[in-house]
């Protein structure tokens, strides 16, 4: 008697998976063969506001930065979101975390990425976008940050160089 009740436990999880819907994209666990990864360009451009200019346009004034593009780096890490299920407990994926130079020729960083959903976790930048990697594809990750900025006092324009602002984009390459 003993084995039937562990069969009816047993059983009813081994054809669970089986009844999954096709087509979706899952995190490899470790029990499936490896999904193809897919595969992450990123590109940092960093500039830094070296003046304020002012411009009058009726009925305040305003001011116009100056950027200058300048060398940087920056570390960012990509979490995996894992499911709160059952099946999340046996997700391999681990946290991945890059140091990236600012694209002062163009360059870009380019890693791979297990599939499943995905955050980006940018220190500074209060926005968490979260991705979906899907197998054999290509995203594209865009970094951008502007050290200091410009603030009017009165007719004034002052530069506030501790100031950074930071913006990312995430998109498919394809």
């Amino acid at each position: 008697m003993p084995f039937f009740r562990s069969a009816a436990v047993f059983l009813p999880g081994l054809f669970a998976g089986a009844l999954a819907p096709c087509g979706t994209q899952e995190p490899p666990t470790s029990l499936a063969p490896p999904a193809a990864p897919a595969t992450l360009r990123l590109s940092y451009h960093h500039a830094v506001t070296s003046e304020c200019t002012r411009a009058t346009s009726a009925p305040r004034t305003t001011c116009v930065p100056r950027l200058v593009t300048a060398a940087a780096e920056t570390k960012i890490t990509f979490r995996p979101l894992r499911k709160a299920s059952l099946r999340a407990r046996e997700d391999r994926r681990q946290a991945v975390t890059l140091l990236v130079k600012s694209d002062q020729d163009g360059d870009f960083v380019s890693t791979s990425l297990e599939v499943g959903r995905w955050v980006l976790d940018w220190p500074g930048y209060e926005h968490r976008p979260s991705f979906d990697a899907v197998a054999s594809t290509t995203l594209s990750v865009r970094l951008d940050d502007i050290a200091g900025r410009c603030a009017t006092s009165g007719a004034e324009c002052r530069l506030i160089p501790s100031s950074t602002e930071r913006h990312a984009e995430i998109s498919s390459a394809e």
